[in-house]
């Protein structure tokens, strides 16, 4: 018999409560363990579950369990239907002075694979969520989450509530973009203004045109970011945001990638009703 494939993808979610692993299969060098409360390490593992429950169980890859430097612990999903997309949603913790990595694959029917999202190094004592949208393909795959242990045993990585449903992921907040639904969001190009337009560029195109490599939501070369059409001497490109209420105080946030000296400026305006009133960031 061959692989089964479900149409609903929920049946691939994992919450660990029920102390296994789901439909989850463990492979590799080292293994995932259900497991509960603190990691019982001083320096690296979590204190509970991403609620704070002491009681309730997340999957752990304990560092210890590695051989050596550079061993994998991997945990694979059953096959999904390929013909919508899908959200995957996830906690994950990764605290430690010599942590590893951990990486979301994608593990296609005909053999083929992909890195889809990662993460190496600490990433703070508290949990970290994550989202990624798969688009629509020609053949069923798996999800497969893969720990890498980092130079020695302080390295363990968690795993909870691993959400995988149909449909787009829903962005954070009304002007939150990652652009990785090939769109602009809530911004629009400002096109009376400017003299040609911002771009949805992925990143493994983008490396090889000066831009970054990598993006900074998957933080693989599938991952997408916005990069000027131009780089003409002294013309613009701007996107806008959509109105904003007044008297509502609002934190920016952003990453940027300025290769050299040369490659011109960067610049936040604030906009009232149609006139920019300030430069919010430096050049």
């Amino acid at each position: 018999m061959g692989h089964q494939t479900r149409t609903n993808p929920g049946y691939a979610s994992c919450d660990f409560n029920a102390g296994d692993t789901c439909d989850w299969t463990e492979s590799g060098d080292w293994p995932w363990v259900i497991k509960h409360g603190p990691s019982g390490k001083p320096n690296t593992g979590p204190r509970a579950d991403h609620n704070g429950s002491a009681t309730l169980p997340y999957a752990y890859a304990d560092a210890t369990q590695a051989p050596t430097a550079g061993s994998k612990a991997q945990i694979t999903s059953p096959f999904i239907d390929a013909s919508k997309q899908v959200c995957v949603q996830f906690y994950y913790h990764m605290h430690g002075p010599t942590e590893g990595t951990l990486s979301l694959n994608v593990k296609s029917r005909d053999g083929s694979e992909y890195e889809l999202w990662q993460r190496s190094g600490d990433q703070t004592q508290n949990w970290q969520h994550a989202e990624v949208t798969l688009p629509i393909t020609s053949l069923p795959y798996q999800l497969q989450f893969e720990a890498t242990r980092g130079r020695n045993t302080a390295s363990d990585i968690a795993l909870d509530d691993v959400s995988v449903s149909s449909g787009v992921c829903k962005r954070k907040s009304d002007l939150g973009c990652d652009f990785e639904e090939l769109d602009l969001c809530w911004w629009v190009q400002d096109k009376p203004h400017d003299d040609y337009d911002w771009n949805i560029q992925v990143a493994s195109a983008g490396g090889s045109s000066g831009g970054s490599s990598v993006d900074t939501t998957l933080q693989t070369d599938r991952g997408h970011y916005i990069s000027p059409q131009s780089h003409g001497q002294g013309l613009t490109a701007a996107i806008v945001s959509r109105p904003l209420p007044r008297n509502t105080v609002y934190c920016l946030s952003m990453m940027y990638y300025i290769p050299t000296a040369d490659s011109g400026s960067l610049n936040i305006f604030r906009q009232l009703y149609g006139s920019r009133t300030g430069k919010l960031d430096r050049s």
